[in-house]
């Protein structure tokens, strides 16, 4: 029989210091207000941008990928290129936010918005063949002579 291996140590757990003593990571604390909706506090970074600040807004909301949130401080709406710290936003300040859903037309079913399936060059396509079909069967078809 083989000797049964010997346990791995567990590790010591890392020292924390007191809340007084912590060091300051650039997180700051929001609230989201959400129209007549209610609101949320959501824990941030400074450098966070704005796309991790809706992911997080969206996941204390409770809100799945079916929604796009907009984002608005001081009357801007926040575009997601940018981080919170270059909009000057500190902690205790308060965002307004828009969530909204979109619902499938066809299925019923609610999705994200996305993209267009197809190009306006092959849509366009499309409704020029549609438009000649149209008017090859409008126009007089000439018939051939019989002697």
């Amino acid at each position: 029989p083989e000797p049964e291996p010997e346990p791995e140590p567990e590790p010591e757990p890392e020292p924390r210091l007191p809340k007084a003593m912590a060091v300051h990571d650039g997180s700051i604390t929001i609230a989201v207000v959400f129209g007549g909706e209610g609101s949320v506090e959501v824990q941030l970074k400074k450098s966070d941008s704005i796309e991790v600040a809706k992911e997080k807004i969206l996941e204390c909301k409770g809100a799945g990928t079916a929604s796009t949130l907009r984002v608005f401080f001081q009357g801007r709406e926040l575009n997601g290129g940018k981080s919170l710290n270059s909009y000057s936003i500190e902690s205790g300040d308060a965002l307004d936010a828009v969530l909204e859903t979109h619902r499938d037309a066809i299925t019923g079913t609610l999705e994200a918005s996305r993209p267009p399936q197809y190009s306006t060059t092959l849509l366009v396509l499309f409704l020029v063949i549609g438009l000649l079909l149209a008017l090859a069967n409008v126009l007089p078809r000439s018939s051939p002579e019989v002697p």
